[in-house]
Parts: structure tokens; C-alpha cells; sequence
């Protein structure tokens, strides 16, 4: 089939394209490399036009940039916390993700500190805020949740900052992967619904406070889909809830997936690689890789070579591949949107027998 002024490349039909993968696989019939992602789920090795549809809305994202960050852990070493934050402000970090206690020991230039996400408990943010003030905030990950009093205090102070997050990391297992990110993005959408349920705060003003934080595996195109889908699915939530469109989608912060990682740190940067690729193209507002050598390395959160390595994957990915110059760059890849819309509906559905009851 020709192609035409707008696509110059000849229109394979379905049937065009199992002859060419049938004559790939030598006979082979093309049902044969379909990958089983989940009961009854079962992806296709192409998709075609005809199979992209549905009316789900879209999160809205202006440009595919993203916050190179990095996770500085914080330990009784104070000393070697600051080390590190100065170490990480030199390689061009954008946000830090630490403990409250290592940036009250910090000692250097305050207005050379990247935002940074607080981590810690709630009643040692006041104190931070007392004893240092300029700190530039961008949210919060407490080990416990804050009470309305202390959000509305900090939102008066800061109120660019998200400080409250919704966290779905957890670990793919199983036979069926495909199961496992729908349970990731049902439980970011329960907990999302708890939060506009009981928060006194209007639906606006909360997503305004929100942040979403995941992690990617070595999965490709089901992690580059995820990220899409969750930005479709907490859309479609606060369209639900009354906000018009189109909706704020609050950042995603994603961090690599240390379950995959082993004590090699070679096999670890292909990895790092591959996930920090895969939450480029999905969307994410904030990356944060760890060292290589994190699994088994003598030096508490891997050394700092490695860590310079980490940081470096994501400028090579910017300032080389330029991945942050084109919007939603895996949009129009047939396979990607119909594997994103498939993920969106079924996580949409199971979301909703689980609060059917209420």
C-alpha cells in the first residue's frame, strides 16, 4: 500500500505485516513471540492504527525535561553526608532527596543548594525551617503523615512545595509482570482517592500538594507505559472529582529499581541505563539513580565514583540524546499506546471494585 504527502512510508496492513514477521521466524506462526503479561493479557509483537483507541483523557505534560536528582543517604555521618551533597552540587544535580538531620548538619552555602525533598518525620520539619531558612524545599517523604495543622503551616511557608506523596514503589515478582505495575498504579490511585476523601483541603488546592513516586524495572516498554498511564489515570480522577480540564498532573518522581540490581556493578549500569531510558521516554519530572555499586559496596550508598557515574547517565541522556527536547517521545508508537491504554483501563477498573463497596 503507498504512502502519502504526510507519511511517506508504504501502509502495511495487519496481514502484510504477519506475512513479513512469519517469514522472519522461517514458518513460525507470528502468534508465537506474543508476550503473557498477565491473565489473559497477552501483548502482540506490533500494533497498527486500527488498534489505538478509546477515550481516555490525557495527562497533560508542557515538555518532556526532568530534575536530574540525586538520593543522599542519610546516616550518623553527618561529615560525609555534607561530602556528598557538595560532591553531588558540583556534578550538576538539580534536586536532592535527604534526611532533615544531614541538612541541619550541613555547613555549606544554603543558596548553592538544589530543591530538596525532606526526608525524615513531620515534627522535624519546623524545626528546619526555623534553624534554616533558605533552604529551597520541594516537597516532602515522611515516615509519617503530616496533620492538616503542620500542611497548612508549611504550604503558607512554602507553598511551591508537594508535601505530600503518594509512593507505589514496589517489587515486580511473579509470573505475570503485566499484574504487578497494574497493582502499583491501583494502589497510587487508592491512596490518591483516601487522600481527596479525607483531607480537608479542596481537590484543587490537594493535587496541588501531591507528588507521585515509583520505580522502574528493567521492563521497558511496560515501565515507558506505566508512567503515561498514570498521568491518563489521575486525570481521569480529578475529572471525576469536579476539576476541569485540562488538570495539573503533579510531578513523578521515579527512582531505579535496586531489586534488579546484583553485586556487579557493570550489569548494574546496563541497568541503570536501560530504567533511566525508560523514565525519560515515559514522562518522569524527577530521576534519581543510585551508585552502581550500591549492592555490596564497603562505602554506605555505594561510592562516590560510581555515584558520578549515575549522575552522568542522565546528562549523557540529555545533553547527548537530547531526550528532553521532544514531547511525549514514545507518543505514536503504535505498540506503546495501545499497551498504555490497555494498562490505563484495566487499573481504572480494578480502582474501581475496590472502592465500589464505599
Amino acid at each position: 500500500m503507498k504512502g502519502d504527502a504526510q507519511y511517506p512510508f508504504p501502509r502495511l496492513s495487519r496481514g502484510e505485516w504477519n506475512a513479513l514477521i512469519e517469514k522472519e521466524l522461517k514458518g513460525k506462526s507470528p502468534d508465537s513471540v506474543w508476550w503473557s503479561v498477565g491473565k489473559g493479557w497477552d501483548i502482540p509483537p506490533f500494533a497498527v492504527r486500527e488498534d489505538i483507541s478509546g477515550t481516555l483523557r490525557a495527562g497533560t505534560k508542557a515538555i518532556n525535561g526532568w530534575l536530574i536528582g540525586e538520593h543522599i543517604t542519610d546516616s550518623s555521618d553527618v561529615n560525609g553526608a555534607t561530602e556528598r551533597i557538595n560532591q553531588a552540587i558540583l556534578g550538576g544535580v538539580q534536586v536532592l532527596r535527604t534526611g532533615i538531620s544531614a541538612l541541619r548538619a550541613y555547613d555549606g552555602d544554603l543558596a548553592a543548594l538544589p530543591p530538596v525533598i525532606l526526608e525524615g518525620h513531620s515534627k522535624e520539619v519546623d524545626q528546619l525551617l526555623a534553624e534554616k531558612p533558605a533552604i529551597n524545599v520541594h516537597g516532602g517523604a515522611f515516615q509519617d503523615k503530616p496533620s492538616p495543622e503542620q500542611l497548612e503551616r508549611w504550604t503558607a511557608a512554602r507553598p511551591q512545595a508537594g508535601w505530600l506523596t503518594l509512593d507505589g514503589r514496589t517489587y515486580l515478582s511473579g509470573e505475570y509482570p503485566g499484574e504487578s505495575i497494574i497493582y502499583q498504579l491501583t494502589r497510587l490511585l487508592h491512596l490518591g482517592h483516601q487522600f481527596l476523601e479525607k483531607v480537608t483541603l479542596s481537590p484543587e488546592d490537594l493535587n496541588r500538594q501531591l507528588r507521585f513516586c515509583v520505580s522502574v524495572s528493567n521492563l521497558f516498554f511496560l515501565e515507558v507505559a506505566k508512567l503515561r498511564a498514570l498521568r491518563i489515570l489521575w486525570a481521569n480522577m480529578l475529572v471525576a472529582w469536579g476539576l476541569p480540564e485540562p488538570v495539573h498532573i503533579p510531578p513523578i518522581e521515579v527512582h531505579a529499581d535496586m531489586h534488579t540490581f546484583t553485586e556487579d556493578p557493570q550489569s548494574n549500569i546496563i541497568k541503570l541505563t536501560a530504567q533511566a531510558s525508560a523514565a525519560v521516554l515515559g514522562g518522569c519530572d524527577l530521576l534519581f539513580l543510585p551508585p552502581a555499586d550500591i549492592i555490596g559496596s564497603e562505602s554506605e550508598g555505594g561510592s562516590a565514583s560510581m555515584a558520578r557515574l549515575s549522575r552522568n547517565i542522565q546528562h549523557i541522556l540529555r545533553l547527548e540524546s537530547h531526550l528532553d527536547a521532544v514531547e511525549d517521545p514514545a507518543g505514536g508508537s503504535y505498540s506503546v499506546e495501545q499497551i498504555t491504554n490497555e494498562m490505563a483501563v484495566r487499573a481504572w477498573e480494578a480502582f474501581c471494585k475496590i472502592i465500589a463497596p464505599a
